[in-house]
């Protein structure tokens, strides 16, 4: 995917079945350079496939555990080569329900550039400046781009 050129094109969708999280994470965003009317949410994987096929996102913030539809599932329709949705993938969960084996295989998600971004909730300040930030996201998006080429 390109780097948006107008500020209309940094849509961002949150996927979390907690509405508190997507809260959070949408004042976070906001905070940090998205405006909230580009700012979409999910509370189920079916909410978010729907989403995802009439809309391109620039950022998906998505929740490791839903309750409806396998998050790495999600992950690979956004992925697929003929998905729009090339953007940065930001993966949250709570610690207590990571296991060794979803460490290991998020691990390998990460290497093979199918999530950018792995954050442990509750989040802290500093995740939420770093990880949250606008310039910090299209300064990733590049670097993948310049790591494809």
């Amino acid at each position: 995917m390109m780097i948006p050129k107008k500020d209309d094109d940094y849509k961002a969708l949150i996927v979390d079945d907690h509405e508190d999280v997507c809260q959070v994470v949408e004042a976070h965003l906001c905070q940090n350079g998205f405006k909230a009317h580009l700012i979409d949410k999910a509370y189920s994987g079916q909410e978010a496939l729907q989403l995802l096929r009439a809309t391109t996102y620039f950022f998906i913030f998505l929740d490791v555990k839903l309750p409806d539809l396998d998050s790495t599932s999600l992950i690979e329709h956004i992925r697929k080569d003929d998905s729009r949705n090339k953007d940065a993938i930001l993966m949250m969960s709570s610690g207590q329900d990571l296991d060794e084996m979803i460490k290991e295989y998020l691990n390998q998600k990460i290497e093979k550039d199918k999530v950018d971004i792995f954050l442990l909730k509750p989040f802290n300040q500093k995740d939420c400046d770093n990880y949250f930030d606008l310039e910090f996201i299209i300064k990733q998006q590049k670097k993948r781009q310049e790591k494809k080429s």
